[in-house]
């Protein structure tokens, strides 16, 4: 599923003039809502990412200043290790993090299960072959800083690519029920990089002219390009429309050059390639902000106010170290300032004008204290001592061990843990199954696996996405831990009642506890099977039990001999 090129057009309608007069009037909108968002990204950066400190102030070069600035580096610290936590404990490329199952409204037969346990591993390889690991870490670190981050996902020349946008880069509007629909971004472009990506026919007049002198080997000229990816309007799709046809798919792809606003190229895609998520939602702002909340935006006030006092900090030291002296005018130029240097004064001279320190630094204590509790209250917000406390064990852990060490801590980052899945990994990982099954990289699916069980109808059911990292199965072994201390206190109790265990379905828990845990669930009998199964063991029992008593009652006929008692033990 890619964005190709639709070349039919080589007369610009009034219709694409019009649309692409709106949509660059809606971008500049956007920009226009995001340019305090902007100012506070940036003074996020400087605090806290310096790499990422671009968005107001372009640069080209390194500025070292940046870093200069940084006096204390426990927020960067702090980001460092939650973004590698959480890749660690969500998306870990040595881990099999995700499974496809069948969803909820198809039956899951053992066909269907083999099928997405085999297409799950065939996506995990791809993954590990691709950039996936490293744009996620990427996307982490600008999610825990500024709240906001957006990913592309698409297969070229038949290998999976991603990409991390950076934050200040694109602008992206929701529906009405938050859910992002509209990604626009602007492009500087050189006309070699626009044929490359457009074709010749999308250039406009001002373009061919720069690609003229670009091709004779002179300097070349760039042009701001607007990308809008968006869900289109149902309306705006004809009833007889060929729903192949790029220019009439469920989410619009339009290239439009700013300065002339002109539609440059029109296609579209499948579905949206492009996964923006938020830390949190910034929801004091109301419900038509679109941007996100972090922790990195959280911590910006104990950042700066320990910035400053680290700086004092310093001066401070150094003063103790190196303080300024008070001599008496007729010793300037001959005091020794050097180590184990010595001055000879007159011993006629008072004692008040010897040489002395100026000033010395009151006791240093208080203000440290102070810092470290400033630092506290930065690594308390990047959840830094959840994550430390798994780093710092020599072995990893199971879901249990991180569900019984973490406790409370773990609800801490649920909701944001619970956003991350449903916005970015769950929606992108059922993207990438599109686009392998679309490319033929998956195995054959069973006729199970298509929609109604038909595989005429040639499409086949998303299969939902099932978190299987340690953090997710840690999450859910909260609620296993509930049950087995519930179950504790319940077989107390059935000693006096037995009855009480009835509320209970037995094999539900157990089989949940099992996933929860990490098994594996090939590892798992199908219901189907145990159910057989302890039908055939019932069966047999049943048999034997009969065969007993047949046996006894004809040991007691030859016995007794009488047909009485032979009637009274089988009764």
């Amino acid at each position: 599923m890619t964005d190709e090129p639709q070349n039919a057009k080589a007369i610009y309608t009034a219709r694409d003039k019009a649309k692409a007069e709106k949509l660059v009037k809606k971008f500049e909108r956007l920009e226009g809502d995001r340019a305090p968002f902007d100012a506070l990204w940036q003074e996020v950066a400087e605090k806290i990412s310096p790499r990422h400190a671009g968005i107001t102030v372009q640069r080209v070069t390194p500025d070292k200043g940046v870093e200069a600035r940084m006096f204390d580096t426990t927020g960067s610290d702090a980001l460092q290790t939650m973004a590698a936590g959480l890749m660690s404990w969500t998306t870990s490329a040595s881990e099999e993090w995700f499974q496809f199952a069948a969803p909820s409204n198809q039956r899951a037969t053992d066909a269907v299960k083999l099928w997405t346990q085999e297409a799950s591993h065939v996506a995990q390889e791809l993954l590990a072959n691709s950039n996936y690991y490293t744009s996620r870490h990427e996307n982490l670190l600008t999610k825990c800083a500024h709240g906001t981050t957006a990913m592309l996902a698409e297969l070229r020349d038949g290998r999976l690519r991603f990409e991390s946008f950076p934050i200040g880069t694109y602008c992206i509007e929701e529906n009405i029920f938050g859910e992002v629909t509209g990604f626009y971004r602007r492009h500087k472009l050189a006309p070699s990089r626009i044929v490359e990506l457009m074709g010749e026919e999308a250039l406009t007049k001002d373009m061919r002219e720069a690609w003229a002198v670009e091709k004779n080997g002179g300097a070349g000229k760039e042009f701001d390009v607007l990308h809008a990816i968006y869900e289109r309007d149902r309306a705006d799709i004809p009833e007889t429309a060929n729903p192949a046809a790029s220019i009439f798919m469920p989410v619009a792809s339009c290239w439009v050059c700013i300065a002339s606003k002109q539609m440059l190229k029109e296609s579209g895609f499948a579905s949206m390639p492009i996964f923006a998520a938020r830390y949190l939602k910034w929801s004091a702002l109301g419900a038509t902000c679109p941007w996100g909340y972090s922790p990195g935006i959280l911590a910006l006030p104990e950042v700066k106010q320990n910035n400053f006092l680290h700086a004092m900090l310093d001066v401070m030291v150094e003063r103790a170290i190196d303080p300024p002296m008070m001599a008496p005018d007729e010793l300037e130029g001959q005091l020794i300032m050097t180590a184990r240097g010595v001055n000879y004064v007159n011993q006629n001279v008072a004692a008040d004008r010897w040489p002395r320190p100026l000033y010395q630094p009151a006791d240093l204590k208080t203000a440290q204290w102070i810092v470290e509790q400033k630092k506290l209250a930065i690594q308390t917000k990047f959840h830094v001592e959840l994550f430390q406390m798994f780093a710092n064990l020599d072995r990893q852990m199971t879901a249990r061990e991180v569900a019984e060490r973490a406790g409370e801590r773990l609800t801490l980052i649920t909701p944001a843990f619970s956003r991350d899945a449903v916005e970015e990994v769950q929606p992108m990982m059922q993207h990438v199954f599109t686009l392998l099954a679309e490319s033929g990289q998956l195995p054959p699916p069973p006729p199970e696996a298509f929609l109604g069980g038909n595989p005429a109808s040639g499409r086949v059911a998303m299969p939902k996405v099932v978190l299987q990292g340690r953090l997710a199965l840690a999450i859910r072994m909260q609620r296993n831990m509930a049950a087995s201390r519930t179950l504790e206190e319940t077989l107390t109790i059935a000693q006096a009642v037995p009855g009480v265990l009835d509320n209970y379905d037995f094999d539900a828990m157990e089989r949940a506890k099992a996933l929860a845990n990490g098994m594996p669930a090939e590892w798992l009998k199908p219901e189907e099977i145990r159910d057989a199964q302890r039908q055939q063991a019932a069966e047999a029992q049943q048999a034997a039990m009969a065969a007993e008593m047949a046996e006894k009652a004809a040991g007691a006929a030859q016995k007794i001999g009488g047909l009485e008692q032979v009637r009274e033990l089988i009764a």
